[in-house]
């Protein structure tokens, strides 16, 4: 017995020793740090983000964490007018305001104009291109005032000015450089004066617009006088404009005649046009998308002009675009398209940023497509790779941990730490399971499982606190269905029930493969995308061979929510590692084979027409 007595004694110290060691006591009390604690309170700040927060005083002074594995800032930033998709949460926004800010930081070239379009998605698209194009001008006039402005006028009067600046017009010692950037200036300021003006009457104007043409002589001299006067800028010291740069630029001056012709249709109903179009009066219909598309030449001026004077291309980055009426999508992507096609200067590119198939570039009449008119990105990242998606997640939570203190952050193996293993499974691998490997929907589960487990007093996240709170997650994918879907959301709730019913009451598995050759047809491709988007099914692969059946199919994951009840999964139900191998293949591959009911499929082709037919 002392033996054994002195063997126990042994372990025992040795067991207290390691237990009582500083590092082992900071493990066991990680859950409850101060870091993590300001690691959830950052993550609910960083998963409400908005493009809109670029405007903020101190934007380029933040530290925004982004885990760029995939190079996608390099991607975005390129030089082409590019359509980024992904589902939401996946981090459109996060890249899009990171671009910005890198742009900000490093990039000279770009002047960065953000948009959140989710506050347009009931204007009309012509008012939508208005709004867009005096948000662009006020831009510019900002950049121009703040940084070109004080710079050119002090050479020019420093050059042209006083009695230094007449004794060197006398001996012809000017330099005209100076004078030829201080006239370029001068002409900046007046066309964006201009197009602003012209800008806000069309916007005034009513969607269809019925008036008479009638020839007034003495109305077109007023208006010739009008174009000739001196205009009275801030920044003109009582100089006019030197209209022979208009006149190389295509003599747009007389272009710009239509904002006085809008302000006599608005007050009352009659326009002045030369007597050499028209010899009688009569009366013509316009529409107001015909009359801003008649601007479209004005506008790329401008912007050439402003790509003289600054060397800045306008870069316009417009968030949430799948949130604009389809109706509206096509003229608003094709008049951006002509604009920057126009601007042989490359003056003015886009970046569009959406959820697959939520974006509609064609019309009638308009003929575009990704490949060829666009850089196409996908941001996105399917279920197949568990490992990149366990570094990529981890790594995303350190660096929120080190934007908010860079000195004393979580690692990665810290947030790692807070998911050990439990019965022989990662509870890791369950965190992004649950969440679907989607960036945003992580950072909410992450923060509800410490919340769960420290109000159960763990030491550490447990599988079941994620079964516990993976319904709340489930919120906001049905709070969201009605702009997300192209389906209706009766539609979209049958689908659901569809799912819920065969897996998570019938096969009881939460993996299963589906048909290529079913996948490809129009409708049912149509319902796996929608709920792709709406993240209650996962992409796990995209092309793989059943090995039951032979067939190529994809593989798709359902959303947990559909199988836990409570703080636990239904009975015998399988959470598939479908990861692992086998001896001869891999659990994946002999996963069931699935597809959609015909009656269910017969249902959404039939709202599929309907909405087309309307």
């Amino acid at each position: 017995m002392s033996l054994y007595r002195a063997v126990f004694n042994k372990l025992y110290v040795l067991w207290f020793d390691y237990y009582t060691r500083e590092e082992f006591k900071g493990m066991k009390n990680l859950i409850n740090s101060d870091l993590v604690t300001a690691l959830i309170t950052e993550c609910d700040n960083i998963r409400r983000r908005e493009a809109s927060d670029i405007e903020d005083d101190d934007f380029e002074k933040k530290n925004i964490p982004y885990i760029d594995t995939n190079n996608y800032l390099r991607d975005v930033s390129n030089d082409n007018n590019t359509l980024i998709f992904g589902r939401r949460g996946c981090g459109k926004t996060s890249l899009l305001i990171k671009v910005a800010q890198e742009n900000s930081k490093k990039d000279d070239s770009k002047l960065i104009i953000v948009r959140d379009m989710q506050s347009m998605k009931k204007t009309d698209g012509d008012l939508i291109i208005i709004k867009l194009l005096i948000k662009i001008i006020s831009e510019m006039n900002k950049y121009i005032n703040a940084e070109v402005a004080p710079e050119v006028c002090r050479s020019y009067r420093s050059e042209h000015t006083g009695i230094k600046g007449i004794l060197k017009k006398i001996f012809k010692r000017q330099n005209k450089e100076i004078l030829k950037e201080y006239n370029e200036l001068k002409t900046f300021i007046y066309l964006a004066y201009k197009m602003q003006d012209n800008l806000s009457n069309i916007y005034k104007m009513e969607k269809s617009l019925t008036y008479r043409v009638v020839t007034n002589f003495e109305e077109k001299k007023e208006r010739e006088q009008r174009s000739s006067r001196k205009f009275d800028g801030k920044i003109l010291n009582k100089d006019s404009i030197d209209f022979s740069l208009l006149k190389k630029m295509g003599k747009i001056e007389n272009d710009f005649e239509l904002s006085i012709q809008l302000s006599n249709v608005i007050q009352n109903n009659i326009s002045v046009v030369d007597s050499k179009t028209i010899n009688k009066e009569d009366e013509i219909i316009k529409n107001r998308s015909d009359i801003l598309e008649e601007q479209k030449d004005n506008i790329v001026t401008l912007f050439k002009c402003f790509y003289s004077i600054t060397k800045k291309q306008i870069v316009l980055m417009l968030d949430d675009f799948y949130q604009i009426k389809n109706d509206n999508q096509p003229f608003i992507i094709q008049f951006l398209h002509d604009v920057s096609k126009d601007c042989t200067n490359r003056g003015f590119r886009f970046k569009l940023f959406a959820i697959p198939g939520r974006l509609i570039l064609n019309d009638q009449g308009v003929d575009m497509s990704y490949k060829d008119d666009f850089s196409p990105l996908t941001i996105d990242t399917d279920m197949s790779n568990i490992d990149f998606l366990c570094d990529h997640l981890s790594k995303m939570l350190s660096a929120i941990s080190e934007s908010i203190n860079t000195e004393n952050y979580l690692s990665k193996q810290d947030i790692l730490d807070l998911f050990p293993r439990h019965n022989n499974e990662e509870v890791f691998t369950y965190m992004i399971l649950a969440s679907g490997g989607v960036p945003r929907d992580f950072i909410v589960l992450f923060k509800e499982v410490i919340i769960e487990a420290r109000k159960n007093n763990q030491e550490c996240v447990k599988k079941e606190n994620i079964y516990n709170v993976v319904k709340k997650t489930r919120d906001d994918k049905d709070n969201n269905v009605e702009n997300d879907a192209s389906l209706s959301s009766e539609t979209i709730d049958m689908l659901r029930r569809c799912l819920e019913n065969d897996f998570a009451n019938n096969y009881k598995t939460n993996v299963f493969l589906y048909p290529i050759s079913a996948a490809n047809d129009k409708v049912q491709e149509t319902i796996l995308r929608n709920l792709e988007n709406l993240r209650y099914l996962y992409l796990i692969k995209d092309n793989l061979t059943s090995e039951k059946t032979k067939e190529q199919c994809k593989a798709y994951m359902i959303d947990m929510s559909f199988c836990i009840v409570g703080s636990r999964k239904k009975n015998n139900f399988e959470i598939r590692k479908y990861w692992e191998k086998t001896e001869k293949s891999s659990v994946l591959r002999q996963s069931v084979m699935w597809s959609f009911p015909s009656e269910v499929i017969d249902a959404v082709e039939k709202e599929i027409e309907s909405i087309k037919d309307n």
